[in-house]
């Protein structure tokens, strides 16, 4: 139930395009949002309040990829 909910928030969020320059930005935004929702929760709903977090989580980690992605494409050009 909980891995549903996850991939239901997930997937609400839609989808974004960016330059192949921009990098993260996008994905640190994402990441904030859960991780107001996350401090905001973490001690009525524990339970939400982590999933919140693996969300935040799994966006930064994006976030740092698309950035060392973009480096990777300006240092081709």
């Amino acid at each position: 139930m909980k891995n549903g909910y996850r991939i239901g928030l997930f997937n609400k969020r839609g989808f974004s395009s960016r330059s192949p320059y921009e990098g993260g930005n996008i994905k640190r935004e994402k990441a904030d949002y859960f991780k107001n929702l996350e401090e905001k929760f973490r001690f009525e709903y524990p339970n939400v309040a982590r999933i919140f977090k693996d969300l935040k989580e799994g966006y930064l980690s994006d976030a740092k990829r698309m950035d060392e992605e973009a480096e990777r494409v300006k240092l081709n050009c």
